[in-house]
């Protein structure tokens, strides 16, 4: 998650030398994707082994394990992961940049072991009923918060090396960090027997806390504790700023935590696993603009005021990019799931479930006014729309006939709620749509196409139609872009065989 507060100009990647042309552009935004191209891989792979390894209601009880993970880590932290971000150039109460790290990280680490040490003994037994856990008994809930312990570790020294511009340990850590939360976790499944969960869920703890001890050896001066800072008073500045947008990050997280409990309790393992796999799929999405994110905050902070007319273009571009490959994904999924035939009966709801993701990332180019703006709230707001939409979509159309239809029907409501009200709010405040007809225009065919990959999951050419028809039109709608990408794809090319 980027920061949502300006940084000042010379700071995190921003400021970063050839952005000027549209080939330093595009290079400084690869610089920052290395790491998610890698773990796109990653991410390949899980699902890979995932989809040929793992019984669906295997899948649906470790995603309870590793999704609460995230979500107790996102909490737990208390935003100051945030606070990090802002305050990193601008250290509250004298402190430097590493005693702001050490009070942020301390802070944190207080909040999720005392909250574990509660919810492991005195509130045991309605935590363990509330998660929805059937596979694996009650120990597992002391696990899962010494797992989300281990995570906010791996969180922290991502976000401190991000921001000391340390680029290849940056890489590195953002790529053995999801590693050992995403991939590692399935080692469990080849020795886990009739039941692999428990194995897993040791796994998942074991892999997470070793990355967690190694980068915590190596930075061991930077959590050596000083009494000195934490009577400075900066947390006076930074514990109100990270609780005041901690809301957003933990709500963005829960959405689909709480969808993996109420799947599981509702419906059942396999149902809950087939959603979480078509989810996990659906992020390959979310995955192509990783890198980008990374790099387009810091970038939007420092060149609002200057380059307002570039970042309306990119809009523009990465609406293109991301639409016509969507385009792409509902025309040839039959092939990821005549690989994964266990998990076939995804097929229908996929195309909602990418669509949900689609709104996620649209939203990279067009929510921006509400952080320049100082106004986070709104923000908070969208998200809290979108789990209102959820559970009620979950409510009265997952429990009925509809099923999984009903669940992709409500994530798919619930980020379109989110899209839209967080993009009109900032899009009043600071202005980065070009065309707002033009996307519209563009968004209501990615509807029309997820509704049509449903209605003809099974009859494959009517499908191929609609999703070529659909690329068409973003191709007419986009035509200066789809130029402008050409030519840009040829000139980089032309610079490339000139080398020696």
């Amino acid at each position: 998650m980027v920061s949502s507060i300006p940084q000042k100009s010379g700071t995190g990647t921003a400021s970063a030398p050839g952005t000027g042309t549209a080939e330093g552009f595009i290079g400084s935004v690869f610089k920052y994707s290395i790491s998610t191209f890698v773990n796109m891989g990653i991410m390949g792979l899980t699902i890979i082994l995932t989809g040929l390894f793992v019984p669906t209601g295997v899948n649906g009880q470790i995603g309870i394990f590793t999704s609460w993970t995230g979500t107790i880590m996102t909490i737990a932290i208390l935003g100051l992961d945030q606070a990090l971000i802002r305050f990193f150039n601008e250290p509250p109460a004298g402190l430097k940049r590493s005693g702001l790290f050490r009070l942020c990280f301390y802070f944190s680490s207080a909040a999720v072991l005392v909250a574990g040490a509660l919810c492991s003994t005195l509130l045991l037994r309605p935590i363990y009923r509330a998660l929805g856990f059937t596979m694996v008994g009650s120990w597992a809930v002391p696990l899962l918060f010494l797992n989300a312990f281990f995570y906010m570790i791996a969180r922290y020294f991502n976000v401190l090396y991000r921001m000391e511009g340390n680029i290849r340990v940056y890489t590195a850590e953002s790529i053995l960090m999801q590693f050992f939360y995403k991939l590692f976790v399935l080692l469990g499944v080849f020795f886990g027997g009739d039941n692999p969960v428990p194995a897993m869920v040791l796994c998942s703890v074991c892999g997470l806390g070793a990355f967690a001890l190694v980068f915590s050896f190596l930075r061991r001066d930077a959590l050596r504790p000083r009494p000195a800072e934490f009577k400075s008073g900066g947390y006076k500045t930074i514990l109100p700023y990270g609780l005041a947008i901690a809301p957003t990050a933990v709500l963005l997280t829960f959405n689909y935590s709480y969808t993996n409990t109420f799947l599981n309790t509702h419906l059942g393992e396999d149902p809950a696993g087939i959603y979480g796999f078509a989810y996990q799929l659906s992020n390959i999405v979310s995955m192509v603009q990783g890198g980008f994110a990374a790099f387009w905050g810091p970038y939007m902070f420092e060149h609002y005021k200057t380059e307002q007319e570039r970042i309306k273009r990119v809009h523009n571009y990465l609406n293109f990019v991301i639409l016509v490959f969507f385009a792409a994904l509902v025309a040839f999924e039959d092939v990821a799931f005549i690989i994964f035939s266990k998990y076939a009966a995804a097929l229908p709801v996929f195309p909602l479930m990418m669509l949900s993701a689609v709104f996620t990332i649209l939203c990279e180019t067009t929510v921006y006014g509400n952080a320049i703006a100082r106004k986070p709230i709104y923000d908070t707001l969208g998200y809290a729309l979108s789990f209102a939409v959820n559970v009620a979509g979950l409510w009265l159309l997952a429990t009925g006939r509809l099923g999984l239809y009903g669940a992709a029907i409500a994530i798919a409501a619930a980020n379109f709620a989110m899209f839209l009200l967080r993009t009109i709010t900032a899009q009043r405040l600071y202005r980065s749509i070009e065309s707002p007809a033009q996307t519209a225009v563009a968004i209501l065919i990615a509807v029309a196409l997820a509704v049509a990959g449903t209605v003809w999951a099974h009859q494959f050419l009517l499908k191929l139609a609609a999703s070529a028809i659909a690329a068409g039109l973003y191709c007419l709608l986009y035509r200066k872009q789809l130029g402008r990408l050409w030519q840009l794809g040829l000139g980089i090319l032309r610079g490339l065989l000139k080398k020696p």
